[in-house]
C-alpha cells in the first residue's frame, strides 16, 4: 500500500473602529539591483475596534489614503487592506493589543484613531500616537470629522503628525471623494471591516448595499470589484461562475481606471483579473501601467510577480522571488507575498526557508490558518507525524468547520496505521464539504478490512466526483473497484 499525502487548501482568514498608524525601520531600494539604501519608516492607519467599528474602518481607510510621505520615500504608508490576514480583530480591540501587533510587525510607532461619538453629520475622533518599543504616548488629540468636508479633518491630522516629526503631509490631489452622509461612511466601513478580516462574502453584501443607496460611491465600486476578483478564485461549489464575477468586476474597473484617484488600484485589479483568466498579455499591460504609477506599492509588485519572468525582466527584476522580497521589505506584514515566497521555496525543495516564512507569519498572526495549513505540509515532507497532528488540531481549534484540516488529519492517522481514527476524520470532512478524496480513503480502509460492499460504495462515490481524466484518486478508485468486482474471475 503506498503512502498518501494531504492536500493543502489555502484559505483566507475571515475574521473594529478607530485607527492605527504603524511606523517601522526598513531597508529600501528602488529596484532589485544594487543601489544606495535608505533608512525609512512604515506608516499605516488601522482601526481601533472598541466602538463604532464600521465607521472607524472607513475613517482609518480614508486617513491612510489622505497622507503622503514628505519628503517622498521618507516613510512607507501601508494601506489598510494590505494587512488582511495578518492583523486579527481581537488585536485591535484595545490600545495594548494594537501595540503588541505593531511590535510583532516590526514597526516603531502607531497612531490609534478612536471614534468616540457619532452624529448625523459628523463624528468625534480621538488620536493617539504611540512609540511602540517604549510604550510612550507621543500625542493625544481629538478632532471632529464633518462628513461633507472630510478632507479638512485629514489635513489637520497631517499637520499634527508633521509637528510631531512624523514625515507626512496631506495628499496634493484628493483621493477621498465626497461621501456626504454618515450612513454612507457606515456602509462603506462595513465592507472595509469585513474585507480586512477576510469575510469577502459579507464585504460583497455591504458594498452592494452602499451602491444601492449611493450608486456613484466610487470607493464602494472599487471595493465590490476587489472582492469579486477574489471571489472568482473561490467560486467552485458556490453556484457562481467565475466569468460572471470577473465580467461585473471588469465593467466597474474600466470606468474607475479613468479616475485619477483610483486609477492605479483599478489597473492593478484589472491586471490580476486577466492573469487569473489566463490572458497574460492583457494582464501584463495593466499591471505595468499600475507599476508606472506606483512602483513602490507592494500590491502592484505582487501582481507583477504572478507573470512569467520574461515579462518583467525589463523592469530590472531577475525573478519572482526578487519581486516578492521587495514586497516584503516594503510591507513585512503582507500575507499574500509571504505565502507566495514560501511556495517558491517549497517547490525548490528549500523547505527550511519555507518553514521560516510560515513561522514568521505565525509570530505576527498566531491564528493564521494559511500558515498553519502550509506548515503542516512541511511536516508531512519531514514525516513528523506528531507535529502534523498537533498543527492540524490547532487549525481545528481556530476553525472547527475547516474540512481540509479534518482530511489532512485523516491522512496523518492513515499513514500511522491508525485506521479507525483516520476514518472518523474522513467522515467529518465529507459531512462538512462532501470531500471527494475522503471517499477514496474510506474505500481503502473498508477494502483492507474486508468489507467489500462498503468499499465498493465509497469507491463509486469517489468516481462520481472525478475531476478530469488525470484525476489520480478517481483512476485508483476505478482500479480498486474493478478488483473488488472482478477479482474472483482472475
Amino acid at each position: 500500500m503506498r503512502r498518501y499525502h494531504p492536500s493543502i487548501m489555502m484559505k483566507s482568514i475571515p475574521r473594529r473602529v478607530t485607527g492605527v498608524v504603524l511606523i517601522s525601520a526598513a531597508v529600501l531600494s528602488l529596484f532589485n539591483v544594487s543601489c544606495q539604501r535608505e533608512r525609512t519608516g512604515h506608516f499605516t492607519v488601522l482601526p481601533l475596534l472598541s466602538d463604532n467599528k464600521d465607521l472607524a474602518c472607513s475613517v482609518a481607510w480614508a486617513a491612510g489614503l489622505s497622507l503622503r510621505s514628505a519628503p517622498p520615500k521618507q516613510i512607507i504608508i501601508r494601506p489598510l487592506l494590505s494587512q488582511t490576514g495578518m492583523v486579527v480583530e481581537d488585536s485591535l480591540s484595545t490600545a495594548a493589543g494594537a501595540r503588541r501587533y505593531a511590535e510583532r510587525s516590526g514597526v516603531d510607532q502607531l497612531l490609534l484613531i478612536h471614534v468616540r461619538q457619532t452624529l448625523s453629520d459628523k463624528a468625534v475622533l480621538d488620536w493617539s500616537l504611540v512609540r511602540v518599543k517604549g510604550e510612550e504616548t507621543i500625542l493625544n488629540a481629538n478632532d471632529t470629522l464633518v462628513y461633507r468636508d472630510a478632507e479638512a479633518c485629514f489635513h489637520r491630522l497631517a499637520d499634527r503628525l508633521s509637528a510631531e516629526q512624523v514625515p507626512v503631509s496631506a495628499a496634493a490631489d484628493s483621493l477621498i471623494p465626497v461621501i456626504p452622509e454618515g450612513d454612507d461612511w457606515h456602509r462603506l466601513g462595513r465592507g472595509l471591516h469585513r474585507e480586512l478580516f477576510g469575510d469577502v462574502t459579507a464585504a460583497e453584501r455591504a458594498y452592494r448595499e452602499e451602491l444601492a443607496s449611493s450608486p456613484e460611491c466610487r470607493p464602494a465600486s472599487l471595493g465590490l470589484a476587489r472582492v469579486l476578483v477574489r471571489l472568482g478564485l473561490r467560486s467552485k461549489g458556490t453556484g457562481r461562475l467565475p466569468d460572471e464575477l470577473y465580467q461585473e468586476a471588469e465593467e466597474s474597473l474600466r470606468k474607475l481606471r479613468r479616475d485619477g484617484a483610483f486609477r492605479a488600484e483599478a489597473l492593478r485589479l484589472l491586471g490580476r483579473l486577466y492573469i487569473q483568466k489566463g490572458r497574460f498579455n492583457e494582464g501584463e499591460r495593466f499591471v505595468k501601467q499600475a507599476y508606472s504609477i506606483r512602483p513602490d506599492d507592494p500590491r502592484v509588485l505582487l501582481e507583477l510577480s504572478r507573470l512569467h519572468p520574461s515579462r518583467f525582466r525589463d523592469l530590472g527584476f531577475r525573478s519572482r522571488l526578487a519581486i516578492l522580497n521587495r514586497c516584503l521589505k516594503l510591507n513585512p506584514a503582507f500575507l499574500e507575498a509571504s505565502l507566495s515566497a514560501a511556495d517558491i521555496y517549497y517547490f525548490r525543495n528549500q523547505t527550511k526557508k519555507a518553514e521560516d516564512v510560515y513561522e514568521k507569519i505565525l509570530r505576527i498572526n498566531p491564528v493564521s490558518l494559511d500558515a498553519l495549513m502550509a506548515l503542516g505540509k512541511i511536516y508531512v515532507l519531514k514525516g513528523d507525524v506528531s507535529r502534523i497532528i498537533t498543527t492540524y488540531q490547532r487549525v481545528l481549534e481556530i476553525d472547527p468547520q475547516y474540512p481540509e484540516a479534518y482530511y489532512n488529519l485523516g491522512i496523518a492517522y492513515f499513514n500511522s496505521d491508525r485506521r479507525e481514527e483516520a476514518a472518523r476524520f474522513f467522515h467529518r470532512a465529507i459531512e462538512l464539504d462532501d470531500h471527494a478524496d475522503s471517499y477514496f480513503y474510506l474505500g481503502v480502509i473498508e477494502m483492507e478490512a474486508g468489507h467489500k460492499e462498503q468499499a465498493i460504495h465509497y469507491f463509486r462515490e469517489r468516481i462520481k466526483r472525478r475531476q478530469g481524466m488525470d484525476d489520480t484518486y478517481a483512476n485508483e478508485a476505478v482500479d480498486n473497484l474493478y478488483q473488488l468486482l472482478h477479482g474472483d474471475e482472475q
